[in-house]
């Protein structure tokens, strides 16, 4: 292997490596750690990188499958070409209509930037065989080369190359770059080659630059993504099959209206253009860019074909001017056509991926039930275990023992106290975000008279004055209802100052929703704390006050859960008010 590394020189090293990275697409052979040795993915391993990378090129087939490829490009290149140059009215050299620079560009962006020698030939051969001379065919050709490796490269590079035509920001950018910049290139090129050659006058660069970028913009928007489009491999829908074959049809005939002179009057050029918008819409719509992009090349060979017999409404005294401005009108419609596409593709996906979500959600609220179940049975049931053993521990040895063994047990009992009302809580939260935001109307005064007996033992045990104004039907659970004015009504108690409680229940209407206030004398909350004591667990007093920081969390939950809001409002005197927003749904109010 030494001698063959000696003999291998720098210029058959280089030369080897450009032929396998040229020959050899990505995924076909892999290099050796040695910067010298090649691998193969039949296993070989070989030094002389030219000599066997050839041999396995040609056993493997893959220089006779891109020689072949590179044929058919540069022929179907030249035939378009030699079609497109049949409409050439201001100069032998330049067309409104020029379909090889959207197979040029579809093919780079398919293919790859290595079929750049199909469409030099091919330019070289249409303008040699029309009315250039060599130097001047040599130098369009090159000038569409570039025109097609620059629409590429920048189109790969800012627009997402062959996925430009799926989103419309990047159909947009698709447009800019590879219908009006790139372009730009060959036309430059070519009017001054032309121009330099004798070819052309340069009092005619203008229209004959105006021609050429015109027909060479619209052939990239027009043919290059049906071309991407239809040679990727998408599943194709059998069950709307019908409807595109009547859409289709209904194109051709409007078409034919509008373009073909299939009209009952004398006059074959009333603007009737627009008339072809929407069933073009309902391609996109319905089909995507795929079979919306079809439809617009039907179209425009309709029109094509219509304007140079003289109907339809671009029909002008000049064929050139008439072919630009049905280019101009064809370039639009096809940049609209796939923007509304991208549109609603994106808005499918967007929807998929809700409905994905949707059914996630759902598996998540299966698994939040679970949750609450084993909460309020496996994690409670040795609590209660515990509990009870300490209760009785209590009870039966709190005069045998010493003082530090009495505060331990009082320790382990209040802490399983404690410990309970969290799960408690806990539980009581989590089932808030799986309960029916249209479980109905609830009746506020039902609610809050509910609320009021279930703490009769501690208004009772404070001497708490509870007031209320006349209360509205709402749009939330009568229960959870209860709940919130249950939470905030104790809040309110145990945050009592020296003065006997007093809290006052009121609701007023704004617009369609009703604006409810708890108000009391305590000892309120200070501005800073007031969005921090709807944080779950917060407290604000530590173990002053019992409790475990879960009523203000979990009424938020409740109200926002259904809709509304709720907040702690600026108070002047003494106390706190909090007020929480619903949906007023039954307008009618009941007193209890």
């Amino acid at each position: 292997m030494a001698a063959k590394l000696l003999t291998f020189g720098p210029w058959h090293h280089l030369r080897a490596r450009f032929h396998a990275a040229v020959c050899i697409p990505p995924g076909e052979g892999s290099r050796c750690p040695s910067s010298r040795l090649f691998q193969f993915p039949d296993g070989r391993v070989c030094a002389n990188m030219q000599e066997n990378s050839t041999s396995y090129l040609t056993k493997s087939g893959i220089p006779a499958r891109r020689a072949l490829t590179l044929v058919a490009v540069a022929l179907v290149y030249i035939i378009a070409g030699k079609l497109g140059l049949r409409l050439a009215f201001v100069h032998q050299s330049a067309t409104a209509v020029w379909p090889p620079a959207g197979i040029a560009l579809a093919a780079m962006l398919s293919l790859g930037p290595w079929v750049w020698p199909s469409v030099l030939v091919g330019a070289f051969v249409v303008n040699l065989t029309t009315a250039g001379t060599i130097w001047t065919s040599l130098g369009i050709g090159v000038g569409n080369t570039l025109e097609a490796v620059t629409g590429s490269l920048l189109v790969n590079r800012f627009a997402r190359g062959r996925d430009a035509f799926i989103r419309p920001q990047d159909v947009f950018k698709f447009a800019l770059l590879g219908g009006l910049c790139s372009t730009s290139v060959a036309a430059t090129i070519g009017v001054t080659v032309l121009c330099l050659g004798g070819l052309a006058h340069w009092a005619a660069a203008g229209p004959i630059w105006l021609t050429w970028w015109l027909g060479d913009g619209v052939g990239d928007v027009l043919l290059t993504p049906g071309l991407v489009l239809w040679a990727r491999r998408w599943p194709v829908g059998q069950r709307r099959l019908p409807e595109t074959l009547f859409l289709t049809g209904i194109l051709f005939v409007v078409g034919m209206i509008v373009f073909g002179g299939w009209i009952p009057w004398r006059r074959a050029d009333y603007p009737l253009e627009f008339t072809v918008t929407p069933i073009l819409l309902w391609g996109a719509f319905r089909f995507g860019p795929r079979v919306s992009t079809s439809m617009m090349v039907l179209l425009a060979g309709i029109a094509l074909w219509g304007t140079l017999h003289g109907y339809g409404p671009f029909v002008t005294s000049s064929p050139n001017e008439s072919l630009l401005l049905l280019q101009s009108y064809l370039g639009v419609s096809a940049v609209t056509v796939l923007a509304v596409s991208g549109v609603v593709r994106e808005r499918t996906q967007v929807r998929e991926q809700l409905e994905s979500q949707a059914r996630e959600l759902a598996r998540s609220n299966a698994d939040l039930e679970q949750f609450a179940y084993i909460a309020s049975h496996d994690l409670q049931e040795p609590l209660r275990i515990t509990g009870s053993f300490a209760q009785l521990l209590a009870k039966r040895y709190r005069t045998q023992l010493d003082r530090e063994a009495d505060e331990y047990i009082d320790f382990i009992t209040s802490g399983v106290d404690r410990m309970a009302a969290l799960i408690e809580g806990i539980l009581l939260y989590s089932r808030v975000a799986i309960s029916d935001r249209s479980a109905g109307n609830a009746d506020a005064s039902s609610a809050l008279a509910e609320a009021l007996a279930n703490l009769s033992g501690m208004i009772d045990e404070n001497n708490a004055a509870i007031t209320h104004d006349t209360l509205p039907t709402v749009c939330i659970d009568q229960s959870q209802l209860t709940m919130v004015f249950q939470n905030l009504i104790s809040n309110a108690i145990k945050y009592r100052s020296d003065e006997v409680p007093r809290v006052h229940v009121s609701a007023v209407q704004k617009g369609g929703e009703w604006i409810f206030s708890v108000t009391d004398n305590g000892i309120g909350i200070e501005p800073q704390y007031r969005k921090q004591v709807f944080v779950l667990f917060k407290r604000l007093h530590g173990t002053e006050v019992p409790g475990a920081g879960i009523g203000l969390a979990l009424c938020k939950k409740i109200i926002e859960w259904h809709g509304g809001q709720i907040w702690i409002a600026p108070k002047p005197e003494c106390g706190a008010q909090l007020c929480f927003s619903l949906r007023a749904k039954g307008q009618e109010i009941r007193v209890p």
